[in-house]
């Protein structure tokens, strides 16, 4: 997965019948998040290992992004959330306490 806006600075970032072509690559792996992380460098991308993230789910979809928050403070990124999804993962005690 190349993301256009990557290889396109001047052209809006939402998607449509209109997309430009980026070309192709593939990531193998029996791990999602390692083959994202191939088909990234194959595109030569650079995946951040720190910075700012930012959160907004649905009330639907909270409870599975409650391991992806985790993971990401434990990384060591800061997290940034709408105040709603903040109030849920503040509960679900995904970050740090202090």
């Amino acid at each position: 997965m190349v993301f256009p806006w990557n290889r396109f600075p001047e052209v809006d970032p939402l998607l449509g019948p209109e997309m430009k072509s980026t070309g192709e690559v593939m990531g193998i792996d029996e791990d999602f998040g390692m083959a994202f992380y191939k088909s990234q460098a194959a595109a030569g991308s650079v995946l951040p290992e720190k910075g700012n993230v930012f959160i907004s789910v649905a009330d639907k979809d909270k409870p599975s992004i409650i391991p992806v928050a985790r993971k990401l403070v434990e990384l060591g990124f800061t997290v940034y959330a709408t105040s709603g999804t903040h109030r849920f993962l503040r509960k679900m005690e995904c970050f740090p306490s202090g």
